[in-house]
C-alpha cells in the first residue's frame, strides 16, 4: 500500500456500461480490474449513484448501502 495515500477514501465516479452490454459480466469484471488498483491505494471506495438498477449491481458486488453526503455506496478494503 502507498504510504501517502494510508486510510484514504477513492472516490468511483463516472462508470459506464453501455446498456446493450449489459447483462454479460463486463460491467463486473471492470468494476474487479478498478478495485485491484484501488484498494492498492485507498482503504476505501465510494460512489454515489441515482439508479436503482446501478444500486443493485453495486449490492451485488459487495457494496454496502451508506447515508452519508456525497456518497449512497461504500466498499472497504478486506484486510
Amino acid at each position: 500500500m502507498c504510504k501517502r495515500y494510508r486510510g484514504a477514501v477513492g472516490r468511483l465516479r463516472r462508470f459506464y456500461v453501455k446498456q446493450s452490454h449489459r447483462g454479460y459480466g463486463v460491467g463486473a469484471r471492470l468494476l474487479k480490474r478498478i478495485e485491484a488498483f484501488a484498494f492498492d491505494h485507498f482503504s476505501e471506495i465510494r460512489l454515489f449513484t441515482d439508479t436503482a438498477s446501478a444500486g443493485r449491481f453495486y449490492e451485488k458486488n459487495g457494496y454496502q448501502k451508506a447515508y452519508e453526503q456525497g456518497a449512497n455506496y461504500i466498499k472497504r478494503k478486506v484486510t
